[in-house]
């Protein structure tokens, strides 16, 4: 090599180092992880603005026009299968062809060619042959399995779009500070033809060097039960001060998390101290030395500094333990961040990154810095959209006639029972009788006992406060009162482990459930 090229090498080096180091990297990387991870994200940053991010703005402004090209390319590599021949989809040259030629459907529509490729058949509905199937959660029914011939690639792009919007809306994060992430791994199966049959959030061997980005040791992302999990990647994240972002799919696993944390601080902080796992936890052997190891001897100075925080109480706890700490990424279905956040969450910031499912990817989260407004947008270059009216969908809203009840008639101001309960259900139910009514579940705190039938009609008053159909309709006598039951505190988490025990969702996919099939249709609200 001549002297000006290798000089040329060595300054390239030299700059990306610096850059590396004025991100102000975790204290926790070694300079090994440090280089590994620090030229993913650089590379990953310049591809995003070099192409992933130029490409979504213009199909922000085109959204029609890429989606008509993304429709094409799907249908010329995909046309030619069995159901492409089928249902004549080569000949669709637009999305106007498509609505013509093919019907509303469902995922019963599909289930039997997925079930064929699953055996092994090609070329039914992909012209490539999957390398794994997504299985969605089945909570409300029979899973569905979603065919991916590349996960590995849909995760990449994925993941940079995730990372840039972080960045974007909060440029004082870096990302070579270590994020916590609580994460369970889903356990996987495999089809009659060998496929994965896997979770859509599961990380594979391939996802090796973006976990070096996270608190845990990449061992700890093999743990498939959430106490385990969750006490490995709570040992591991408060051991690094210097925690920037906390991941976790849904915001109820972190306050399942953070109660653990509330019972256990005592344990972790010493394990923290003499650098140990407790013997109690459900290890596999080489999975214990592995993290056992990453200790390294333990840390009594940051043992003795959590110990204080922790003494002090739970209040704003998570900001005084990582003081750099400046937003938690998590879906909020449920509505229960502002409890959170007045505990143990104060002064950090939720942002639902992303809006998706096992079956896509959909909408990333863009914010004031980018729109001017709070929100999600589709990536019509990526994802193909169908609009539905809400009419057509199935399930989604309680309605036993048209009063269309859902989260929002307790979100706000609720008062009596409701105020104070740890977690609420509100469930359809169409009995033997004349009149139709709602079963109500509360999840009292556990100081709380029960509830007196005076209290239980408060939440009949409060259900008529925040919708007026609902009103309507118990004014007229066309629906009863609600029948309002409490439950055990810890009733609603001993209802997911039940359903994680019985079903085919994994703890990254657990949501209260929406839809019951027993009663016809569901709403679930923990608080």
């Amino acid at each position: 090599m001549e002297p000006g090229i290798l000089d040329l090498g060595l300054l390239g080096l030299c700059l990306v180092y610096l850059w590396i180091l004025s991100q102000r990297p975790s204290r926790r990387h070694t300079f090994k992880t440090v280089s590994q991870f620090g030229l993913l994200v650089l590379v990953k940053k310049c591809l995003h603005n070099l192409r992933d991010y130029p490409i979504a703005k213009v199909s922000w402004r085109k959204p029609r026009e890429h989606q008509e090209h993304l429709l094409i390319d799907i249908i010329k590599k995909n046309g030619n299968t069995e159901y492409g021949r089928r249902f004549g989809l080569q000949e669709v040259k637009s999305l106007d062809d498509l609505r013509r030629r093919h019907p509303l459907t469902t995922y019963e529509h599909y289930r039997g060619y997925v079930e064929r490729m699953m055996n092994g058949e090609t070329n039914i509905l992909t012209a490539k042959t999957p390398a794994s199937f997504v299985r969605t959660t089945g909570t409300t029914g029979r899973s569905k399995h979603i065919p991916l011939t590349s996960k590995i690639n849909l995760f990449k792009r994925i993941r940079t779009t995730l990372n840039l919007t972080l960045l974007e809306n909060y440029p004082d994060v870096s990302l070579l500070q270590k994020q916590l992430n609580l994460y369970v791994s889903p356990r996987v199966s495999r089809t009659k033809s060998g496929a994965l049959i896997e979770s859509i959030g599961r990380f594979s061997d391939e996802h090796r060097t973006p976990l070096l980005g996270y608190t845990s040791p990449p061992e700890g992302f093999q743990l498939e039960t959430i106490y385990e999990a969750n006490y490995i990647h709570l040992l591991f994240g408060l051991l690094d001060r210097d925690v920037g972002v906390v991941h976790v799919g849904f915001m109820n696993l972190l306050r399942s998390a953070l109660r653990q944390l509330s019972r256990c601080w005592p344990d972790i902080v010493h394990d923290i101290e003499h650098g140990t796992i407790p013997s109690s936890l459900e290890l596999p052997s080489h999975i214990r030395a592995s993290l056992t190891a990453a200790l390294g001897g333990g840390d009594p100075v940051r043992a003795a500094e959590l110990r204080r925080e922790f003494e002090k109480g739970f209040s704003g706890l998570m900001k005084r333990v990582w003081p750099r700490l400046r937003v938690i990424h998590s879906v909020d279905h449920t509505g229960i961040w502002p409890q959170i956040e007045r505990s143990w969450a104060k002064g950090i910031e939720h942002l639902p990154l992303y809006f998706g499912s096992s079956e896509v990817f959909t909408c990333p989260y863009l914010g004031l810095n980018s729109m001017n407004v709070h929100g999600h947008v589709p990536l019509p270059s990526v994802v193909v959209t169908e609009f539905i009216k809400v009419e057509d969908t199935l399930g989604q809203i309680l309605n036993l006639f048209y009063e269309k009840l859902n989260t929002n008639v307790v979100d706000e101001g609720s008062s009596g029972p409701l105020a104070r309960c740890q977690s609420y259900g509100v469930y359809q139910y169409e009995p033997n009788e004349d009149l139709l009514y709602y079963y109500v579940f509360l999840e009292l705190e556990p100081s709380e006992k029960s509830i007196t039938d005076e209290e239980k009609k408060t939440v009949d008053e409060e259900l008529r406060l925040r919708n007026g159909d609902y009103d309507r309709l118990r004014r007229e006598g066309s629906i009863s009162h609600p029948r309002v039951h409490s439950v055990r505190s810890g009733g609603f988490e001993a209802l997911r482990d039940h359903v994680l025990q019985n079903t085919n969702a994994t703890p990254l996919q657990y949501k209260m459930p929406s839809k019951g099939e027993t009663y016809g249709g569901s709403l679930q609200q923990p608080v």
